[in-house]
């Protein structure tokens, strides 16, 4: 009977250092992700068009790579389904990366937006250039 409680925690004990390494993982990669998400690039005008190609292959990553921050939840939320011992950690842990997610997911959209606004207003500043030439 000892045995298997004492087998039992130290199986806990590993599913608990196992989600924190991919929590940890996760977190490190959202973060690395958040310095691209958050530079301000848009606001130099030189190569927009190929900024924005940049974001939309950046925007894909981020997708490609949703199912890997989905897994460390569903993992996280079995761990507190289970009852596991560190529930109220493994939640904060959650909560932590679900806020870094939807931080991530907010600056890009808002880059992308921004870059797409800033290749129109280009675009607009060619073609008013272009008539003034025409009317010289």
């Amino acid at each position: 009977k000892k045995c298997t409680l004492r087998r039992q925690r130290l199986e806990d004990s590993l599913q608990l250092q196992q989600f924190e390494r991919d929590a940890d993982e996760a977190k490190a990669w959202i973060n690395e992700k958040l310095k691209t998400a958050t530079d301000e690039n848009y606001k130099d005008p030189s190569n927009l068009q190929g900024k924005l190609q940049k974001h939309q292959a950046f925007e894909a990553e981020l997708e490609a790579n949703r199912g890997r921050i989905d897994s460390v939840n569903n993992c996280g939320q079995g761990l507190i389904t289970a009852s596991h011992y560190a529930s109220d950690q493994i939640s904060e842990r959650l909560d932590e990366l679900s806020g870094l997610w939807t931080q991530l997911s907010d600056a890009s959209s808002d880059k992308g937006q921004k870059l797409k606004e800033a290749n129109q207003q280009q675009l607009y500043n060619r073609g008013v250039e272009d008539v003034e030439q025409w009317l010289r």
